[in-house]
């Protein structure tokens, strides 16, 4: 694909999904039916930010399990009340997902969190493989608990940041 049609089809691909300004920060309901709404910001979030269609997909992916994570294990999302916070960030060659959620602390990377993996699989507790997938994604992951808040941060490298037309920035 010459480098003019790729920018163009780049645009065209940004325009269909939305053309709304792009915010860098969304907070969705923590319910099942918000999961369409929450994908579809992660596809205008990160076309605006020059990400590849493949980081796309894998930002997705890495939403969708984080985010039913929060519904199964969150405890608190019966509220209605409860809510995700997302955040995309391009930093250098980088793209960060940063996600929040109300839930009890609970630190998806920690050691014990994958004991289990090392066991037959016949002896395994159902779960844990969307964390193992999304690590085997993500350059860099992180936890805190801030503000009675699990924050998640996941890093995907990008590489250098492409401008409409194709061309590196």
């Amino acid at each position: 694909m010459a480098t003019g049609r790729r920018g163009s089809v780049v645009r065209a691909l940004c325009e269909i999904v939305d053309t709304r300004p792009m915010s860098d920060r969304a907070i969705f309901p923590a319910h099942e039916a918000e999961l369409g709404t929450l994908l579809a910001w992660i596809d205008r979030a990160a076309c605006a930010l020059g990400a590849p269609r493949e980081i796309t997909v894998k930002l997705r992916i890495i939403a969708e399990e984080l985010f039913t994570n929060t519904l199964n294990h969150g405890g608190n999302t019966h509220r209605p009340d409860a809510t995700v916070t997302l955040a995309l960030e391009r930093a250098g060659t980088s793209l960060w997902l940063h996600y929040e959620d109300q839930g009890p602390a609970h630190d998806p990377f920690a050691p014990n969190a994958r004991a289990a993996l090392d066991r037959p699989v016949e002896e395994r507790p159902v779960g844990g493989l969307g964390i193992v997938l999304i690590q085997g994604f993500a350059e860099a992951t992180r936890y805190r608990r801030a503000a009675d808040r699990n924050c998640i941060e996941v890093a995907l490298r990008i590489g250098p940041a492409a401008n409409p037309d194709g061309s590196q920035r």
